[in-house]
């Protein structure tokens, strides 16, 4: 049993698909309070409380999911994770969703399990955001800046991360010292089916720009029948 009572506002026009969601959360562990109109998800926004919010991108006339987004970031601020849900899944789709303020997106048709899986995530991160600060100690004196995707050395130098490499950065630090396969890793850095590991060269190439960035900073051991260990 789920011991978390996160509330989740749910912003969908599809009746059939918000009634769904609902379903598959409250089952999980999780309340929630409903939108069926982009109106409707203003008005929840200024008189409900709740902890994370999913958007569908497209909702009718009056405004979309988009604009859903950037008006709880306007009241809100950053401090609640916004899930979008998208029927277009192709990367400049997915990175305006992002640019706008999302923390993460989910392709139609959603699937209970993977939008499970980035519920948890983006509330863990939510909650460690509070409690653990943004700045980072690696090896050396090294410190790792996930907001301004840094990492500082002892001299003051900063060494840029790309958006890829501060996830994977970030998703190995929450997971240090424990084997990480790669399918997770395609999931929650590139929503990409498990499956597809063995075809996908993406990852091990951005693990070697991020080995290379690290230096001394970190070691990210690679054991292909587990994944990878990242320690410090």
């Amino acid at each position: 049993m789920k011991k978390t009572k996160k509330r989740v506002l749910i912003v969908e026009d599809d009746c059939g698909l918000r009634s769904f969601l609902a379903e598959i959360l409250h089952i999980n562990g999780y309340t929630t309070c409903l939108a069926g109109t982009f109106n409707e998800a203003i008005l929840r926004i200024d008189q409900e409380h709740f902890d994370l919010a999913i958007l569908d991108i497209m909702l009718d006339e009056s405004g979309s999911g988009i604009e859903v987004l950037k008006y709880l970031r306007q009241v809100r601020g950053n401090g609640i994770p916004v899930i979008m849900q998208t029927a277009v899944g192709d990367d400049a789709h997915c990175v305006r969703c992002l640019k706008s303020g999302a923390d993460e997106f989910v392709v139609k048709p959603v699937r209970a399990g993977p939008l499970l899986a980035r519920i948890e995530a983006v509330l863990r991160r939510s909650t460690g955001s509070t409690e653990t600060p943004s700045v980072l100690n690696l090896r050396s004196g090294v410190k790792f800046d996930y907001n301004s995707r840094e990492l500082i050395q002892n001299s003051g130098e900063r060494i840029h991360l790309s958006y890829k490499e501060n996830q994977l950065l970030r998703t190995f630090y929450e997971r240090r010292g424990k084997a990480v396969s790669e399918g997770t890793l395609l999931v929650e850095i590139w929503k990409m089916n498990p499956t597809l590991a063995a075809e996908f060269s993406g990852l091990r190439s951005l693990v070697s720009r991020l080995r290379t960035k690290l230096g001394d900073a970190a070691e990210i051991k690679a054991n292909y029948a587990e994944g990878y260990r990242f320690e410090i």
